[in-house]
């Protein structure tokens, strides 16, 4: 976890909170990816890529909830070739960051 977070912190996301944030994130949608069937189709390149997007979308002034939302939506989701794992991302992701909203809301990050 360590490493993912040196990773997170390399592109931009210095916050300890929401680099946990997203690395829940991208665990749970990886494991319910696996759950179902669709296999290892998410790696880390994923996670770095949000990261990347969000830290851009910060840097604009953008809402930490916001830039969170709008990367992630845009990695895990709309960037999917695969129909079947956009949409079961796309389900998964909804019920998930209504729970890690919760989570930020109660951190204040």
């Amino acid at each position: 976890m360590y490493d993912l977070r040196l990773m997170l912190y390399d592109r931009g996301i210095h916050s300890q909170c929401l680099s946990d944030v997203m690395i829940e994130l991208h665990t749970s949608l990886s494991r319910a990816c696996r759950d179902v069937g669709l296999g290892d189709q998410l790696s880390t390149r994923h996670l770095l890529h949000c990261a990347e997007l969000c830290n851009q979308q910060l840097d604009l002034g953008v809402a930490t909830e916001t830039a969170l939302a709008d990367a992630a939506l845009d990695v895990y989701v709309r960037s999917m070739h695969d129909r079947s794992v956009a949409k079961v991302t796309k389900c998964l992701f909804s019920l998930l960051f209504l729970l890690l909203n919760r989570f930020i809301h109660s951190n204040h990050i």
